[in-house]
Order: structure tokens, then C-alpha cells, then sequence
């Protein structure tokens, strides 16, 4: 009798536990998703981003930025990756080309990953500032110019 009362005991405590460890997750979890609704909803907004992508064909910073935003923080990296290229090339923005390089630089593809340090050495030359450390580990000490490097054929 002594045993199952400190059986239950056990049990009884280790399953309170457990139901304080799931609240304390779920609470984590809805405080970092909170900052993010907003953006989603701008993200289910068809207007509002159709709305923006056409400011963006327009080479409108601002509309690119906000687009930029609402995409990576409402998790979709890769829908804005086409006008990242787009924007980044036509306008020399730094921060367009760095977003295409840290989106492409996921994949393992050696075609890819050659394409991804492009757009590296893009956002280099336009201006993306702490990126020295970066491309000597990529390139050493002699820093390719973006399409010189893109040029290359990849063995």
C-alpha cells in the first residue's frame, strides 16, 4: 500500500509537471507568433501585395521594402526571391542582393551556391556593409568583381 501511494505520488507530479511544461511552450510559442500576425495578414491581403508588386515593377523602394518585409517574416523566403533578383539587379540594392544570397546560399546545389556568391559580391560592390569577413573565407584576399566571378564556369 506504502509503494502505490508513492507510485501515485510519482505520477501524479510528474504528470503536473509535464502540463506546466506544455503551458510554458504554448505561451513561448504565442508570444513569438504574435509579432508575425500582422504581417500575415498583410501576406493574405491579395490587394495590399498586389498593391506592392506592382510598386516594386515600378522600382519603388518603399514598396520593396514593405514586400520584403511581410515575405520573411510571415516565412516565405522563396515568393520573394523573384523580386529580389529583380529589384536587387535593376536598382543595385545592396539589401535586395544580400536577400537573394541568403535564400539561395540554403541549397547545396554547386550551381546554385555559384549564382548565390553573385549576388554576394553584388551586394558587395552596392554597398552591403561587415561583409569583408565573409568574402575573404569565400574568395581569400582577392575579391572577384561580381561578374567576372559569374562568368567563371563552374567545374
Amino acid at each position: 500500500m506504502k509503494k502505490t501511494f508513492i507510485i501515485l505520488i510519482i505520477v501524479v507530479f510528474s504528470c503536473q509537471q509535464n502540463k506546466i511544461e506544455k503551458e510554458i511552450k504554448v505561451k513561448s510559442v504565442t508570444e513569438t507568433i504574435e509579432p508575425l500576425n500582422s504581417n500575415q495578414k498583410k501576406y493574405n491581403d491579395y490587394n495590399y501585395i498586389r498593391k506592392l508588386r506592382i510598386g516594386v515593377n515600378n522600382n519603388n523602394l518603399e514598396s520593396y521594402r514593405e514586400l520584403s518585409n511581410i515575405y520573411l517574416s510571415s516565412d516565405h523566403q522563396e515568393e520573394l526571391l523573384f523580386f529580389a533578383i529583380k529589384y536587387g539587379l535593376k536598382n543595385n540594392d545592396a539589401y535586395a542582393c544580400k536577400e537573394v544570397y541568403n535564400t539561395l546560399s540554403r541549397d547545396k546545389d554547386k550551381d546554385i551556391q555559384h549564382i548565390a556568391n553573385f549576388f554576394l559580391l553584388k551586394a558587395y560592390e552596392n554597398g552591403y556593409e561587415n561583409l569583408d569577413i565573409r568574402l575573404k573565407e569565400k574568395f581569400g584576399d582577392t575579391i572577384p568583381k561580381s561578374y567576372n566571378y559569374f562568368n567563371n564556369k563552374i567545374e
